[in-house]
């Protein structure tokens, strides 16, 4: 696991160590940048995967997305700015990605509904839902439970 785990504790493990509201605001940057919630489920039913990423809005258990799939959707300059942000280059941010942002998803519609609110990252407790993310993964076998499959290809469900 050696260099994906690496970044993915720098990644994760710096935002429980208290780089919340940067990874928060790069998060939320790609929702403002996709319309949201709503806007993102427009991309998806464009790409044909809207299936995978009402899952995750819903209150069941939140269909895999790969890496090529989570590019598309949240879109190159989007990705691009998130790596930036977060101080790593696109491939190395793109499985963590596909791993945690369905998890997001997840959390900001606890009720399997969108809120009206959620046409932008505004308003929304981004780094609280980030913050309960890396909580809820510790009782998965930590960060390692989290994201150890990633490479094997297996894909942990939030």
């Amino acid at each position: 696991m050696g260099l994906f785990d690496s970044i993915a504790k720098q990644v994760l493990g710096g935002a429980a160590a208290g780089q919340q509201d940067q990874m928060a605001d790069a998060l939320g940057g790609i929702l403002n940048q996709v319309g949201g919630i709503q806007g993102l489920l427009g991309k998806a039913k464009e790409m044909g995967i809207e299936k995978t990423v009402a899952s995750w809005v819903s209150t069941g258990e939140n269909d895999a997305v790969s890496p090529e799939q989570i590019h598309n959707l949240l879109g190159a300059d989007a990705v691009q700015g998130v790596a930036q942000k977060l101080g790593f280059n696109v491939q190395q941010i793109l499985p963590v990605l596909a791993q945690f942002f369905p998890m997001v998803i997840d959390k900001l519609t606890p009720g399997g509904q969108i809120d009206q609110g959620a046409t932008s990252a505004q308003g929304l407790d981004l780094g609280g839902v980030i913050a309960s993310v890396l909580k809820s993964s510790g009782g998965s076998g930590g960060l390692g439970g989290l994201l150890g499959g990633l490479f094997g290809g297996g894909h942990q469900q939030g």
